[in-house]
């Protein structure tokens, strides 16, 4: 059974499932997580220096994972493209430490998953 863990702040509610994913050898890698020690027998499997993504416990209109490292399409006001990241202990779209994953419920149905960092640099 995977792990799950509560969010809470003035936003929202949010039980989300824990999953990471990492980029080795020129393909993304992604393992169930189930049990205390799930996500170190992943990290065992991978280099040393494999990049390590987390998941949102957001998808996109389509039903895609968003995890950090994602280039993900807003259709609100404008389109545009930004990238997740995880800084400041919080996701964060782009640079932009204002604007957090919380602020991503503004755009929920309306974003999709267009690439990651790693599959798609050109993007950045």
């Amino acid at each position: 059974m995977a792990e799950n863990i509560v969010l809470t702040n003035k936003y929202k509610i949010m039980n989300r499932e824990i999953k990471f994913r990492a980029w080795q050898d020129d393909q993304m890698l992604q393992q169930p997580m189930s049990g205390n020690y799930a996500l170190t027998r992943f990290i065992g499997f991978l280099y040393e220096d494999a990049p390590i993504m987390q998941f949102t416990g957001l998808k996109d209109k389509n039903g895609k994972e968003i995890y950090e490292g994602d280039f993900v399409k807003f259709f609100k006001d404008t389109e545009r493209i930004e990238v997740i990241e995880f800084r400041a202990f919080c996701f964060t779209v782009g640079k932009n430490l204002n604007f957090r994953l919380q602020e991503l419920y503004d755009y929920y149905g309306t974003m999709e998953v267009v690439g990651n960092i790693y599959e798609n640099p050109n993007l950045l």
